[in-house]
C-alpha cells in the first residue's frame, strides 16, 4: 500500500515469482508528483 502523503513519490514495485523479478510499477517523477498538486 502506498500514498502521496507528505508529497512524497511513489516508489517503484517489484514482484517476485519463481525466482524472476518484474517490475510491476514504475518510480514516480517529481513531475508527475505535482501535477497532481492543486496551486
Amino acid at each position: 500500500m502506498s500514498s502521496n502523503y507528505n508529497s512524497r513519490p511513489l516508489l517503484p514495485e517489484v514482484l517476485f515469482d519463481n525466482g524472476s523479478a518484474r517490475l510491476i510499477r514504475r518510480r514516480q517523477t517529481i513531475q508527475e508528483l505535482l501535477a497532481l498538486e492543486l496551486f
